[in-house]
C-alpha cells in the first residue's frame, strides 16, 4: 500500500449524525495504529468506543472504537479554535458500518512477509540458452505456467485457507523495436468461511498462518495489505482496506534470507500441518505467545529474554506433558495422608503447598521436554541436555526471584548470552516435531540455521564439565 493511501483528508461525523461534520486528517502508521486529528470535536472528554464515519479520497471510511487522545487543543482569543485528536482500534476504508459487529464480510485477503519466498514456486520459469561454449551466454527466455491455488479446510473453524498466486502488471510499454512487460508476482493468504463474519472474524486464522511463517523463516513475518471482501451478485467483490494494530510487529527484513528458513511449503503436507499447527496453538496457549514475542519484540534486557524463554519452556511442558509426575500417584497420595495424621492447623497449612504438587522439578521438566523432538537434533543443538536444563532452571529462578548476582554465579558468562537463543531453538524443534516436520528437517535446522550458536554453546558446556 502506498504512503498516500495511509493519509486521508476529509470530513468526519459520529455514525448516525451526518449533519454534524468536522474536517480532519486520518493518519495510519506502518504497524496499523490510527490517529484522527479533527478541526473541531466529535467526542466528549471521557467518551470511548464511539463509531465514527468519514469521507476522504472519494471513499467511505469507518473508524472503530474511537476515543479522545492527547494532542487536542482549545484556544480562546481573537478567534475560538478547537482541535481534537482521536485514537481508534481500527479503520475500514471503503464502507460505512452501522456497528462493529456487522457480519457482512465474506473473506479476508492478506500479504505476509516472506510468504512468496517460503511458498517456493513461481508461475515464471527463466530458461537460459548458451552457445557451445558453456561460458558464453546467448539469451534468456521466460515460460509462464499458471499455478493452481492451494486450499486447506480448517474443520474446527468452518473455514478454508487459500494460498493464492497473484499477478499484478503495468500496462504494456511499446518501444518500437521491442515491447516491455512488467509483472509482480506475490502469494497471498485468503481465509473464507461458510457464512459472512465481522471485521475480525478471520483474523485469528490469519494470525496463525503469520505465526507459522515466523517460526518457519526465523524472523517476524509482518502482515500487510489487509483486505476484507464483500461478494456481489454481479462483478468483482467489493474490497475494503483494513488497518489495525495487531501487536505482531518487529524488524521484518526487506529481503528474505532463505538460508535461515527451517522448512519450506514444499517440505510439508500443508493441509495436515496447518490443522495440527492450529490445534497446537490452542493446546499450548499463552506460553506459545511468550515464545513468539521473542521474535516479534526482540528488544530489552537479556535477562528478560532468558526468563521469557524459560517460562515458555515450562508452559510447553505443562501443555504437552500434563500427566507428568515426580512420584507414583499412589505413593504421593499415601505420603500426603501420612503427613495429615501428624500435623494440623498452621503447621499443615505451611506443609500442604510443599507436598501437594506431584510435578517433577523444573530441571526434570526441561529434560522431559527435550525428549520430544528428534534426539540427534537436540544433542547437536544443546550438546548436553542435563547441563542445558540445569542452567535454564538456575537462570529462571535467579531472575524470577530477583537475586542480584545469582545469575552470574549459577550460569557461566559464555552460556548466559546464548541461553535464550538455544532455548528458543529447542522449542522450535518441539513445534516442528508436533506439527509433523520430519527428523531430517529437524537435524538440518540445527546444522544450517543454528550451527554457530550451537557450537559456541557446546564450548561453554565442555568448559563447565
Amino acid at each position: 500500500m502506498k504512503e498516500q493511501d495511509k493519509r486521508f483528508v476529509g470530513s468526519w461525523w459520529r455514525a448516525g449524525d451526518r449533519e454534524h461534520q468536522v474536517g480532519g486528517i486520518l493518519e495510519i502508521d506502518d504497524v496499523g495504529r490510527c490517529r484522527l486529528e479533527l478541526v473541531g470535536s466529535l467526542l466528549d472528554h471521557h467518551e470511548t468506543q464511539v463509531l465514527v464515519h468519514g469521507k476522504a479520497s472519494g471513499r467511505s471510511i469507518t473508524v472503530l472504537n474511537a476515543s479522545p487522545s492527547n494532542g487536542g487543543q482549545t484556544v480562546i482569543g481573537q478567534e475560538h479554535t478547537e482541535t481534537q485528536v482521536l485514537r481508534a482500534d481500527a479503520v475500514l476504508v471503503g464502507i460505512h458500518m452501522d456497528s462493529e459487529d456487522d457480519a457482512v464480510f465474506d473473506s479476508m485477503w492478506v500479504s505476509i512477509a516472506n510468504l512468496t519466498t517460503w511458498a517456493g514456486r513461481s508461475a515464471f520459469e527463466k530458461i537460459d540458452t548458451y552457445e557451445k561454449d558453456p561460458l558464453k551466454f546467448k539469451r534468456a527466455e521466460f515460460k509462464f505456467e499458471p499455478i493452481e491455488d492451494i486450499a486447506m479446510e480448517i474443520s474446527e473453524r468452518s473455514e478454508v485457507v487459500h494460498f493464492r498466486w497473484c499477478m499484478r502488471g503495468n500496462s504494456i510499454q511499446n518501444h518500437g523495436s521491442y515491447r516491455e512487460y512488467r509483472v509482480r508476482e506475490a502469494v497471498k493468504v485468503e481465509v473464507r468461511a461458510d457464512e459472512p463474519r465481522n471485521w475480525m472474524g478471520y483474523w485469528r486464522t490469519v494470525g496463525d498462518v503469520q505465526d507459522l511463517l515466523t517460526i518457519a523463516t526465523q524472523g517476524p513475518c509482518l502482515a500487510s495489505s489487509l483486505e476484507l471482501k464483500i461478494e456481489q451478485d454481479k462483478g468483482p467483490a467489493h474490497t475494503i482496506d483494513l488497518h489495525f494494530h495487531s501487536g505482531r510487529t518487529g524488524p521484518s527484513a526487506d529481503k528474505a534470507d532463505i538460508d535461515k528458513f527451517l522448512f519450506l511449503l514444499s517440505d510439508l503436507e500443508i493441509d495436515r500441518v496447518i490443522n495440527q499447527w492450529i490445534k497446537l496453538k490452542d493446546t499450548i496457549g499463552l506460553p506459545l505467545n511468550v515464545l513468539l514475542g521473542l521474535d516479534y519484540d526482540p528488544s530489552g534486557y537479556y535477562e528478560n529474554q532468558i526468563f521469557n524463554a524459560a517460562s515458555a519452556a515450562e508452559g510447553f511442558h505443562q501443555a504437552l506433558r500434563p500427566n507428568s509426575v515426580s512420584l507414583d500417584p499412589g505413593v504421593h497420595e499415601s505420603i500426603v495422608k501420612e503427613v495429615k495424621k501428624h500435623f494440623s492447623g498452621d503447621e499443615l497449612d505451611w506443609i500442604r503447598p510443599r507436598i501437594g504438587e506431584n510435578r517433577p522439578g523444573l530441571k526434570q521438566r526441561y529434560m522431559e521436554l527435550a525428549k520430544l523432538p528428534d534426539s540427534e537434533a537436540v544433542i547437536r543443538l544443546v550438546s548436553n541436555v542435563e547441563v542445558w536444563a540445569k542452567w535454564l532452571k538456575n537462570a529462571r529462578n535467579a531472575i524470577g526471584h530477583l537475586n542480584t548476582g545469582e545469575l552470574d554465579k549459577k550460569v557461566p558468562e559464555a552460556a548466559r548470552f546464548r541461553l535464550t537463543y538455544i532455548t528458543k531453538a529447542l522449542l522450535h524443534l518441539v513445534i516442528m516435531n508436533e506439527i509433523g516436520v520430519g527428523e531430517e528437517k529437524q537435524r538440518e535446522a540445527v546444522q544450517n540455521v543454528w550451527w554457530f550458536s550451537s557450537k559456541r554453546f557446546e564450548e561453554a558446556v565442555r568448559a563447565s564439565i
